[in-house]
This record gives structure tokens, sequence and C-alpha cells, in this order.
């Protein structure tokens, strides 16, 4: 596999956000594919966002 396939695999991987609910509240996971890595790195941001807004921090963020 070279680097162009390996490329082309990348691009084909789904974005998705999967979310589940705990005793401790909401927790979720999100996964950004695009080729430009400063698109996926803003798109990955701005859904954490967006679950932090609906669902509140996740369970023992910032906890030392």
């Amino acid at each position: 596999m070279d680097i162009k396939d390996t490329q082309e695999s990348i691009a084909e991987q789904q974005s998705s956000v999967k979310v589940s609910k705990n005793s401790r509240g909401y927790n979720w996971e999100v996964k950004v594919y695009d080729k430009n890595p400063d698109i996926a790195l803003d798109k990955t941001i701005e859904l954490e966002l967006k679950c932090q807004g609906k669902y509140g921090e996740k369970p023992g963020m910032y906890e030392a």
C-alpha cells in the first residue's frame, strides 16, 4: 500500500460522534476525517463544543 492508497482509505472513512450516558453524566467520542488536518481539527473542536453545550462537561474532564 503506497501513500496514495493510504490517503484514499482515509478519505473513505466516515466522521462520527458517539454519545453515551452513564451514572456520572454524558460522554462522547468525536472522530473527524479530512485530507486537510487543519480542517479536521476545526471540525473536531466545533463538534466538541456542540456536545459540551448540549450535554455539559465530560465527567472527569478537569480532574487532576
